[in-house]
């Protein structure tokens, strides 16, 4: 039986993927996301198995939360479809730019 996650893991998913973000994939390290997020490697590579394990959750949770936007879009559209679609890009974009220098 497994132990339960003694960390916040959404806390650690938002390090995460802030460094894969902000690095890239190849120049982020567990060490960094350990650091930053102050969750230790042990509980990370057990958590996630390795490197690519953690990238693809913190992909997936990524993902899921552009379906969840999408949907609250369209389901909330009141006006126009065009409309919907271009409130949609300019989230994007903000949210993208949002990590930029």
């Amino acid at each position: 039986m497994s132990r339960a996650r003694q960390f916040d893991e959404p806390a650690l998913l938002d390090h995460a993927q802030e460094a894969f973000w902000s690095q890239g994939y190849e120049r982020t390290s567990v060490a960094d996301i350990s650091r930053t997020s102050g969750v230790g490697n042990g509980s990370i590579y057990a958590a996630y198995e390795s490197k690519l394990g953690l990238f693809l959750q913190v992909f997936n949770r990524y993902c899921n939360e552009r379906v969840t936007l999408v949907r609250g879009i369209v389901t909330a559209q009141t006006g126009p479809f065009e409309d919907a679609i271009a409130y949609y890009l300019y989230e994007i974009v903000a949210e993208c730019t949002s990590h930029l220098d």
